[in-house]
């Protein structure tokens, strides 16, 4: 169970869409599937090092409440709260057989 405190920052989680724009052209964008609270934490270098990331690049964990709509790749998370960060999603995963969190590990971009 995750204490309701830890959650502090606003989350918008959305996930690719292909849509047809006004030339009749493939277009994708991203729809929303759901806005949250989350706890974000940044890794840090030893963590980033185990995981074989690059250090230059922002890496974090966003723990979310369980909901089944976000459970499949590919989706970004835009951290709503901290000027509009967006990060897309490398993996989720739910270690807690009562689905009770999901843990989102992702990558800061520049969009």
């Amino acid at each position: 169970m995750v204490a309701a405190g830890t959650m502090r920052e606003t989350v918008r989680i959305e996930k690719p869409n292909t849509t047809t724009n006004e030339f009749g052209e493939a277009e994708q964008v991203w729809e929303c599937v759901r806005e949250c609270r989350a706890e974000i934490v940044q890794l840090n270098v030893n963590q980033l090092a185990r995981a074989n990331k690059p250090e230059s690049q922002s890496s974090y964990n966003v723990t979310v409440r369980w909901n089944a709509c976000i459970t499949s790749l590919p989706m970004r998370v835009v951290w709503t709260n901290n000027q509009c960060k967006t990060m897309y999603v490398s993996s989720a995963v739910s270690s807690d057989p009562k689905r009770t969190v999901i843990v989102l590990t992702c990558e800061e971009t520049n969009d």
